[in-house]
């Protein structure tokens, strides 16, 4: 349940962080991406819940999404076909 939930977010996380060092540092600036993890690990519904103002700040937290899919299955001891999942993304 909650600690499959809890290590399960902690993949996701150690995913972003490593595309993050591959996306070029646009500038700085604070960005809220919300997105769907799909049963199969695959991404739905990928948007901006906050902007930095900054049009190439966002399109990178975007592109980091992206780049970091698809991500792993989703364990079965979760109990769920999806999970969404709201993260910040900074840049300094």
């Amino acid at each position: 349940g909650n600690a499959a939930r809890s290590n399960y977010k902690g993949l996701v996380q150690k995913k972003l962080q490593r595309a993050k060092g591959r996306v070029r540092n646009p500038g700085s600036g604070q960005v809220v991406v919300a997105f769907t993890i799909t049963a199969s690990g695959g991404i739905s519904g990928l948007r901006l819940t906050r902007s930095s103002g900054n049009p190439k700040v966002d399109a990178a937290a975007l592109k980091i999404v992206n780049s970091a899919a698809p991500f792993p299955a989703i364990p079965a001891e979760i109990g769920r076909k999806s999970l969404a999942m709201s993260v910040p993304v900074q840049f300094k």
